[in-house]
């Protein structure tokens, strides 16, 4: 693995008087791959304004992972149009195991911040997140530590986990005074800056597609440390590890798996206010999956729709699903709606990998699961032939529910999280669905999942001990 510099070694030339300085430096952050240095970045900075830009500090392949992991757990976010998964949530709805990937990257994250401003082995991480911005979400101008509950914030981190004007448009970075007055997003950039008035910012309004970041707050006080939490969290579950983690797991059969489950559903009500009473969510029938589902909107966003057990009374909305592909059925039975997305979801990364390796600059892939949403009057089923009659068999069959994502509202299906690169504008392109590719990346899946989750289970000892989220024993 090449050897890494001390960040003092790679802006030493920079003159820090100046308003803002430019050059072409050589980087030997690691990646997380020993393959995939950072070289030849090139490094903006301003001293003045506390800040530092730096390009290329995550690899493609990081930012194609935190990806999958966001877009198969995330829930509503703390401001309309905003998704977010955060540790905590994670660990909530039996993902720990997912927690994994983004540690290494948050360990660099936080040495990067504490050598630029000084202030190395001070620091402590007060909020890890995985945050996506839809069309209509915007912020204009504030800190970080702009409100009273917010004051423990000293240091900001945003990653860039794709590409403005390919995965989306509008949601352009600004500085309210000093150099790097604005800064378009691009996949594995990090923006580091202080969390005060010093570095007052805004986000442009997102007119399409989706913006996806990795933010980081660290802070001062050990008070407000998110790691304690998380580890009291997962300590809770080291009993239920050691048990399931004992047994043969040959064949990768998924009883030996401990599979995600949803939280609850106003959490991926989309349209629904963020302090939607729980009264009213009690008020809907136990076997109906909400209109503007977050989790069906993206089932349906990769060309699937799905269909549900009918609920016993009493049952709760994690109940067996089966998914469709247009005419095909996906061979067996996902546990949940969180199941099923997050195997599709994986699926997606897989090809996107293969993708990435197999044509640098092509941009047809024969298997991409994507379809055309670009057309106002797009609708589910005049895109996928035959689901009516498949969903009515089933019906009369009385094995499943029909529960497609034919109800959600248009602006949801159509605009809130089409995928606007070139690849997907052409109009009526519906790509076709290799089932057995499908089920292979399911077995994947099942494999990248116990993998994980052993590694949890070796760890959790050393996190209790040292009261710290690390990424290696």
């Amino acid at each position: 693995m090449t050897a890494e510099l001390p960040l003092s070694s790679q802006i030493a030339a920079v003159d820090f008087i100046m308003q803002q300085a430019k050059s072409s430096l050589f980087s030997a952050w690691s990646t997380g791959h020993e393959s995939i240095p950072c070289a030849h970045v090139n490094m903006e900075c301003n001293m003045a304004a506390h800040r530092l830009v730096l390009p290329q500090f995550l690899s493609p392949e990081e930012c194609k992972e935190l990806q999958f992991i966001h877009k198969s757990c995330g829930v509503v976010g703390y401001r309309p149009w905003v998704l977010s998964t955060t540790l905590s949530h994670l660990v909530a709805t039996n993902c720990a195991n997912l927690i994994l990937p983004l540690l290494p990257i948050r360990e660099r994250i936080k040495e990067l911040v504490e050598e630029y401003f000084g202030r190395e082995y001070e620091l402590f991480t007060e909020f890890t997140g995985l945050i996506s911005w839809t069309k209509g979400a915007k912020i204009g101008w504030h800190s970080d530590d702009n409100r009273p509950y917010l004051r423990q914030r000293h240091y900001s981190a945003v990653c860039y986990l794709n590409d403005y004007g390919e995965d989306f448009e509008g949601g352009l970075f600004h500085f309210e005074r000093g150099a790097l007055e604005t800064i378009v997003p691009t996949a594995g950039t990090v923006v580091i800056y202080t969390a005060d008035e010093k570095n007052m910012h805004s986000v442009d309004e997102i007119t399409d597609g989706e913006r996806c970041t990795l933010a980081l707050w660290f802070t001062l006080d050990k008070a407000h440390d998110e790691d304690a939490k998380i580890i009291q969290q997962l300590a809770s579950l080291d009993l239920h590890f050691s048990d399931e983690m004992s047994e043969d797991n040959e064949g990768q059969g998924e009883g030996k798996i401990r599979l995600p489950f949803s939280a609850s559903s106003v959490m991926y009500n989309i349209n629904a206010n963020v302090q939607q009473s729980e009264a009213a969510e009690e008020e809907r029938p136990s076997n109906e999956q909400p209109t503007n589902d977050l989790r069906t909107a993206r089932i349906s966003r990769l060309g699937f729709s799905c269909c549900f057990a009918p609920a016993l009374p009493g049952a709760d909305q994690d109940l067996p699903v089966e998914v469709l592909f247009g005419d095909k059925k996906v061979p067996g039975t996902f546990s949940n709606l969180l199941h099923a997305l997050q195997v599709l979801q994986f699926h997606q990364y897989r090809l996107s990998l293969r993708e990435q390796d197999s044509s640098v600059g092509q941009k047809e892939c024969t298997h991409r699961l994507e379809r055309d949403v670009h057309d106002p009057d797009f609708k589910f089923h005049d895109t996928i032939p035959g689901s009516e009659d498949i969903f009515g068999e089933m019906e009369a069959e009385g094995d499943l529910v029909n529960q497609s994502d034919a109800g959600l509202d248009p602006y949801l299906r159509c605009n809130l999280l089409r995928d606007t690169s070139t690849e997907t504008r052409t109009k009526g392109t519906t790509e076709t669905l290799e089932i057995d590719e499908l089920v292979g990346s399911w077995q994947e899946w099942n494999a990248y999942t116990l993998d994980l989750w052993a590694k949890v289970y070796e760890l959790i000892p050393l996190w209790k001990s040292s009261r710290l989220l690390v990424s290696h024993s």
